[in-house]
């Protein structure tokens, strides 16, 4: 049964490669007169969001210093929730926007600063924290501190998170597409126009190719040295910069909470379909939680497992235009199968993240229980039931719980594979595109109350399930 739950989860994440394989015989890309600026502006938008991301997540980092890890959840709100959020909030504060190369940038820097300066504040109390207090008892400066110490000690880590912006803003679709202008799109923006204004499914999946090959190769071509690690929690106070917590504020406020800066008003013909819309996003969300949940608990179910462990780390999801292509590909545009297309995608998409993002460790620190048990002759079914699903759960729950939250912001992939607005998110999006930014700023908050409660949802169902399962042992 372990077997067959590795192969079903392995199935379902290359599924969008196996409609191509079976769908698509001949493969083109388009002309290098129009592909060249699509990749030269590609690649400086990523590596500027690389840039600044990381400048800026540093500064965080030195903030969080001192805070520990009090402001780490506040920092992170950019980064976890739907990207429709931070762009109308962005929108609304800065004015006039610079639709174009700048505004990508700068969203990406928005969404993404937060994340990268809570990563850096960990790994430098992991790798430099017993130097750092060393230096600070021997009298150096906070600027020799970090100048001397700090930037040579992390210089891997800090590439690994340039890479990881790099990657992240190389594959971004939503913002793109909605902060982007006239002869400035991306891989991704460009594969969509293909797909929806030209219908052209050869060049369509030979740019998905492309950048698939290409955003491998920068993965597979770097291998970050490792560093020396600490588990004693070092006091950081000497490096703390205060200034770095302001400006991570700031990103916040600016990401988030610019959506209170607009007068909300909602135009009356919304009013007659938007109790429609509602119900959409919500059984998007609630069905895309459930799905990632089942699928998570099958992960679970078929670990430890060396090489399907290695699956889930290295493994790259298709990208969101990728995922839809292949859906239509399908034909499952109609009423009935859209929503499917758009709960299935979603999970798609995120399901390898989600497990990197808490699972992996979780799973990971019952190794030696699964020994012990496996030593004294359990089953796998009984380590299922009653080491790994009882421990695991609530982090499964937490996490579907996110995905449920992502659902309910996406219309990029929803544009892609319903041929009608189902959902507020899309109803969001064609208000953008109206420049009706009071209306949008008022169902973002809907869609906000609507993700949050699925996410309290599912969270409170982790609580339960783990309860129980304790329970019963």
């Amino acid at each position: 049964m372990t077997g067959l739950a590795r192969v079903l989860v392995v199935l379902f994440l290359i599924f969008p490669y196996l409609i191509f394989i079976a769908k698509i015989k001949v493969w083109d890309l388009p002309a290098w007169d129009e592909l060249g600026p699509v990749l030269s502006f590609t690649v400086l938008q990523a590596a500027l969001s690389g840039v600044f991301s990381l400048l800026g997540g540093f500064a965080i980092a030195l903030g969080l210093a001192r805070a520990r890890f009090k402001l780490i959840p506040w920092m992170l709100l950019p980064s976890f929730v739907p990207s429709l959020f931070v762009v109308i909030s962005v929108m609304n504060v800065i004015k006039p926007f610079p639709f174009g190369l700048w505004g990508t940038v700068l969203v990406h820097t928005f969404t993404l600063s937060g994340l990268v300066g809570a990563v850096l504040m960990t790994k430098l109390r992991e790798r430099a924290g017993g130097m750092i207090e060393l230096a600070y008892v021997e009298g150096a400066s906070r600027f020799a501190i970090i100048s001397r110490l700090v930037v040579p000690v992390m210089k891997s880590d800090l590439m690994n998170l340039f890479i990881l912006v790099f990657v992240v803003s190389f594959g971004s679709f939503s913002i793109p597409l909605l902060t982007g202008a006239v002869g400035a799109i991306t891989f991704e923006v460009l594969t969509y126009q293909k797909i929806i204004i030209e219908g052209n499914f050869a060049q369509a999946f030979g740019l998905a190719t492309t950048q698939l090959l290409i955003t491998g190769a920068i993965v597979i071509s770097y291998s970050p040295q490792t560093s020396l690690r600490s588990r004693r929690f070092a006091n950081l106070e000497s490096i703390a910069w205060l200034p770095g917590n302001i400006y991570g504020t700031i990103l916040v406020l600016i990401s988030v909470f610019g959506l209170f800066l607009i007068s909300p008003s909602i135009p009356a013909e919304l009013w007659s379909v938007l109790p429609g819309r509602i119900f959409g996003s919500a059984m998007i969300g609630f069905g895309a939680g459930l799905v990632s949940f089942i699928f998570l608990i099958s992960i679970c179910f078929g670990l430890p497992h060396f090489y399907f462990e290695r699956f889930l780390l290295s493994y790259v999801s298709p990208s969101i235009p990728i995922i839809g292509f292949g859906f239509l590909l399908l034909g499952v545009s109609n009423i009935l199968f859209a929503p499917l297309a758009i709960i299935f995608g979603v999970v798609m998409s995120v399901l390898p993240g989600l497990y990197r993002l808490l699972l992996a460790d979780d799973v990971k620190s019952l190794r030696n229980q699964i020994e012990v048990a496996r030593t004294m002759g359990a089953s796998w079914n009984q380590i299922f039931s009653f080491i790994t699903f009882p421990q695991c759960v609530r982090s499964i729950s937490i996490l579907s719980g996110f995905c449920a939250f992502w659902a309910v912001g996406d219309f990029g992939l929803s544009r892609l594979v319903a041929n009608r607005t189902i959902s507020v998110a899309m109803l969001v999006d064609d208000l953008i595109g109206s420049y009706r930014l009071g209306a949008a700023s008022v169902l973002v908050w809907l869609l906000l109350a609507i993700g949050g409660s699925l996410f309290l949802f599912f969270q409170r169902l982790g609580s339960r399930l783990s309860k129980r399962a304790q329970l019963l042992l």
